[in-house]
């Protein structure tokens, strides 16, 4: 039987062995293991967080609109409509839709600005 190896682990940069993903130090020699770095700030995770929302709500407008160029263009070499370009058409436009309501919700949700210490010197 071969053995499953995780496909998350690491290697370690000091000495070069394998490295569990959990693991906060190399198994082999010691070296401590940076673990990813999570932002601890609500409002940056937030932020984040809409940024990636807006990203997957603009690929869904782009690529409606692609399909329905794709569409025009097809209708008037063949004079009939695609089938397969409408559904990926519709389909967008559905995801478009949901997606912008997720995003709109999130926006709603806008925790408060970390405020900056200001001293007066």
């Amino acid at each position: 039987m071969t053995e499953h190896k995780a496909s998350f682990s690491t290697t370690c940069p000091q000495c070069g062995h394998e490295v569990p993903p959990a693991a906060e130090a190399c198994p082999d020699c010691g070296k401590a293991i940076a673990g990813p770095v999570t932002p601890s700030d609500p409002w940056e995770l937030w932020s984040k967080e809409s940024q990636t929302r807006k990203m997957l709500w603009t690929g869904a407008v782009i690529t409606f609109w692609v399909s329905i160029v794709i569409l025009g263009i097809l209708y008037v070499i063949q004079n009939k409509l695609s089938l397969v370009v409408l559904s990926i058409a519709a389909g967008m436009l559905f995801l478009g839709v949901w997606l912008k309501t997720r995003y709109q919700l999130h926006l709603r949700k806008e925790p408060d600005r970390p405020t900056q210490d200001v001293r007066a010197d």
